[in-house]
């Protein structure tokens, strides 16, 4: 699962940075702050017991999904969409859901399953 995967001060400084650059009306110091705290005490039931989340963030608290898709789309900007992969002719994604086209083309210099393989590690760090 994605959601539980997240890195909490990765995951907050992905949001951070989306809105210096996307949302420059909004206070980000005050609003990675705020997410801290809600990750820091996301408790949940699980049974009859109750359990804080450690680790990631609780797929079903609301700011989940915002949270996990700016941190995908700030990993991608970083790792993914840098030209390092020239096969990678075009990639979407909705939350946690990717589609992408994929040139197999065998006269580029380098190795497809090589290539392929360098994406994948990429996609999954």
């Amino acid at each position: 699962s994605m959601y539980t995967n997240i890195p909490l001060w990765e995951g907050i400084q992905s949001v951070k940075l989306f809105i210096q650059e996307k949302h420059t009306h909004l206070n980000s110091d005050l609003i990675a702050d705020a997410l801290h705290i809600v990750m820091r005490n996301n408790i949940f039931q699980f049974g009859n017991t109750y359990w804080t989340q450690l680790v990631g963030t609780a797929m079903g608290a609301a700011m989940a999904p915002p949270y996990a898709s700016i941190f995908a789309a700030s990993n991608e900007e970083q790792h993914i969409l840098t030209g390092k992969h020239p096969r990678l002719l075009l990639l979407r994604r909705f939350i946690d859901d990717g589609i992408g086209l994929w040139n197999p083309d065998t006269t580029l210099p380098t190795d497809a399953a090589d290539d392929w393989s360098n994406l994948m590690n990429d996609l999954n760090s």
